[in-house]
């Protein structure tokens, strides 16, 4: 895939025809196949889940990719006021990776944790919602690989398969903490472990080689905390319902017990 610019489409043309053809059709070609490239995974994701997920709802999965991609405005707009207030400059290697732990893993993660809150929970199997979290990830790091390629990155290809990657996982991760908490049992050390893995894995990913290999390790790390996890949330289902049958257990028991005494008092000879 190609990204051309103006001057390059300029040398390229013969004559003003040439220029007029090949900036509208070659150029809005190349964006659409671009845009596509990127969010193939989603699209690939989303139908897969839908034809084998049980309890999945077109609307929540459909808003759990809005969210995501919702997620980046609050994101960017919190980044220009760090940049605005606090300009970066270089710094040594712990400085760069708790900056990175603070930007890329509290900021975003706390963005998709916080729409992840939107979605209904407790009508939701912990399996399905984890879907929605997946496709939550997913939608924002495919829409950031689009806008690294709009830049001019090359590597949309390496991005899809790590940066989205991490994405997805540490979504995951948030997800299952959002879950645990509406369901009042948070467990803050899942959230905690997707903002460390997101900050650790842009750290690695911005060194050269081969300290840059570093960063699939995260990613592989990061899927095995996530299966962790998810295997040891553990939801009481229906506790208010069986408190209300014990409940109501507790008046029947009552009950038979004053018409049991009502029987005895009418029995008794006057």
């Amino acid at each position: 895939m190609v990204y051309y610019s103006r001057k390059q489409v300029a040398l390229q043309a013969d004559s003003p025809l040439h220029f007029y053809c090949f900036y509208f059709t070659i150029i809005p070609m190349s964006i659409c196949a671009s845009i596509a490239l990127c969010f193939i995974p989603l699209l690939a994701l989303y139908i897969c889940f839908l034809l084998l997920v049980r309890g999945f709802s077109k609307l929540q999965g459909l808003l759990a990719c809005l969210y995501g991609l919702l997620s980046l405005i609050p994101i960017e707009a919190i980044l220009i006021l760090i940049s605005f207030f606090m300009p970066s400059k270089r710094t040594g290697p712990a400085l760069t990776l708790l900056r990175m732990i603070i930007i890329n893993g509290v900021i975003e993660e706390g963005a998709k944790a916080a729409f992840l809150f939107l979605l209904p929970a407790k009508k939701t199997e912990k399996g399905t919602f984890l879907v929605y979290s997946l496709l939550c990830g997913l939608s924002l790091g495919c829409l950031e690989t689009l806008i690294y390629f709009i830049n001019g990155n090359r590597s949309v290809e390496i991005r899809i398969f790590t940066a989205v990657a991490i994405h997805t996982l540490c979504a995951a991760l948030s997800g299952i903490f959002v879950y645990s908490a509406k369901h009042k049992n948070a467990k803050i050390i899942t959230f905690l472990f997707a903002i460390l893995f997101h900050g650790v894995y842009n750290y690695f990913a911005s060194l050269d080689a081969p300290l840059h290999y570093f960063s699939y390790a995260v990613i592989v790390i990061a899927a095995l905390e996530c299966k962790l996890r998810f295997s040891s949330v553990k939801i009481k289902k229906q506790n208010g319902d069986t408190n209300m049958s014990e409940k109501k257990s507790l008046f029947g028991k009552f009950k038979n017990l004053f018409a049991k005494k009502d029987e005895t008092k009418e029995e008794i000879p006057e």
